[in-house]
């Protein structure tokens, strides 16, 4: 599930990125029609902001299932040792 979550975060960065840049154009070339790309935009943070969290608040050791830290590198229970990714 973390590689699909991981997965998804980048689809949305760099959606929001080529979004962005697309509206930047748009508004230097004048064209105030811009409503389609701020929601575009706007859902990839969502998006992103939605990852984050989930990444937060569901971090779990692989041999004994606990929440652990973001970014933990050991189990506080067990000792497994689980690479930083949680």
């Amino acid at each position: 599930m973390n590689k699909i979550v991981s997965g998804l975060t980048c689809a949305a960065m760099v959606s929001m990125t080529v979004d962005c840049g697309i509206l930047g154009l748009k508004l230097l070339n004048g064209n105030k029609n811009i409503l389609t790309d701020s929601c575009v935009a706007l859902a990839c943070l969502a998006v992103i902001a939605a990852c984050a969290v989930y990444k937060v608040f569901h971090s779990r050791c692989p041999r004994c299932g606990i929440p652990m830290p973001a970014g933990g590198k050991y189990c506080s229970r067990c000792g497994q040792k689980c690479g930083g990714e949680g």
